[in-house]
């Protein structure tokens, strides 16, 4: 039997201002496709682990909401994350060909001593006009391998998590007018590891889209939109390249 418990405390200094303190702690039974099952994953070949463990996590939080006036809020949060036993793809130094133009890594899902992931996150929320709204936001996180060997005998401790950016940030504004609405978003992604001996980097990326669409009288639908309006094309953390710039057109009749 499995216990994961939560606390939290809430605390209401005024009508406009709240902080926050909680503790979790998460529990993951392995799963039967990584015990058993041996194939192809998007980063390269997995075979399975039948001594694959379940995996345990603690996190502490803390944080707090503010509304500055009636139209700026803000909100931020630090967490503290360990890990134990926890769940981690690792190649085995191996490599195999299953089609294509290159040979893939062999990669099992195994049990990592310990990890310790922490961060902080800030949002902002601005509404000057009732039309117009602008929404940013930024976390910071460093996920780290405290403790761990693979099954090569190379050790893994003091490398980060690959998959996991040390630096997000978002931002969107929106502006309403009637029955009309346009607005524009950007996001960035730090660069990240690819590979769990952290030789292998993504850079970081940027991408930008915009969206415009109208609503008439609640009958007529139409929507235009378009992603990495930039064209800033990047091969993701599984080996994927992105589509680059695109456009998406909607039409929606009601009678």
């Amino acid at each position: 039997m499995a216990v994961s418990p939560r606390l939290a405390l809430l605390f209401h200094q005024s009508p406009s201002f709240k902080t926050y303190l909680s503790f979790a702690h998460g529990f993951r039974a392995p799963t039967l496709d990584d015990m058993c099952r041996n194939g192809n994953i998007t980063k390269g070949f997995k075979k399975a682990n039948p001594l694959l463990g379940p995996e345990n996590l603690n996190n502490f939080e803390l944080g707090y909401s503010a509304g500055v006036n009636s139209k700026l809020k803000i909100a931020q949060s630090a967490f503290v994350s360990a890990g134990n036993e926890f769940q981690y793809f690792i190649a085995n130094g191996d490599s195999v060909y299953t089609g294509g133009n290159n040979l893939k890594p062999v990669m099992q899902r195994q049990n990592i001593s310990n990890v310790l992931i922490y961060g902080t996150e800030v949002s902002l929320s601005w509404q000057p006009f009732n039309s117009l709204s602008v929404l940013a936001n930024y976390a910071w996180n460093h996920a780290e391998i405290r403790s761990s060997e693979n099954s090569n005998g190379r050790s893994l401790e003091g490398k980060r998590l690959m998959e996991v950016p040390e630096h997000q940030a978002s931002g969107a504004i929106e502006w309403r007018y009637k029955w009309f609405m346009a607005g524009a978003s950007l996001a960035y992604t730090g660069k990240l590891f690819a590979d769990d001996d952290n030789l292998i980097v993504n850079q970081a990326r940027t991408e930008t889209g915009v969206r415009v669409s109208a609503n008439y009288h609640e009958r007529v639908y139409l929507s235009l939109s378009m992603q990495d309006v930039l064209n800033n094309r990047y091969t993701d953390s599984k080996g994927n390249i992105s589509p680059g710039r695109f456009m998406m057109c909607s039409v929606i009749w009601k009678w």
